[in-house]
């Protein structure tokens, strides 16, 4: 049996940023876009900004 264990730490890192009028998530590395996948959907809409 696979068990995923996140921690919230592993987000904080990550930074919504809003730069000459653009807005930018930064430091959403791949792993943690995978991660992102067993969120709900508020979850996944806050860091992926759709």
């Amino acid at each position: 049996m696979c068990q995923l264990k996140v921690r919230n730490v592993g987000f904080m890192a990550v930074h919504y940023v809003v730069l000459n009028g653009v807005q930018q998530v930064v430091n959403l590395t791949d792993d943690r876009r995978h991660i992102l996948q067993f969120f709900g959907s508020a979850c996944r809409r806050y860091y992926l900004l759709c």
